[in-house]
């Protein structure tokens, strides 16, 4: 993993991420809007978890899917 990833899991203390927490999660890189597009389109992380209108992420799985979708230039 990525360090800059790792440390964005190390400092998040629940197992799971609220979509309306990811931005805060990954310090602005990605937004709520962004995480609806991808899972509308079924691009987002392979595992979600609904409770009432909220979704959330598995920690992990959530990670998982930002270190597919960093590129590295160089």
């Amino acid at each position: 993993m990525k360090p800059y990833l790792k440390k964005m899991a190390d400092e998040w203390t629940s197992v799971l991420v609220g979509r309306h927490e990811v931005e805060s999660f990954t310090g602005g890189l990605v937004n709520s809007s962004t995480m609806a597009n991808y899972d509308s389109r079924g691009k987002g992380p392979r595992e979600l978890l609904k409770v009432g209108h909220r979704v959330w992420y598995p920690k992990d799985v959530l990670m998982e899917w930002l270190e597919s979708h960093c590129v590295d230039d160089g």
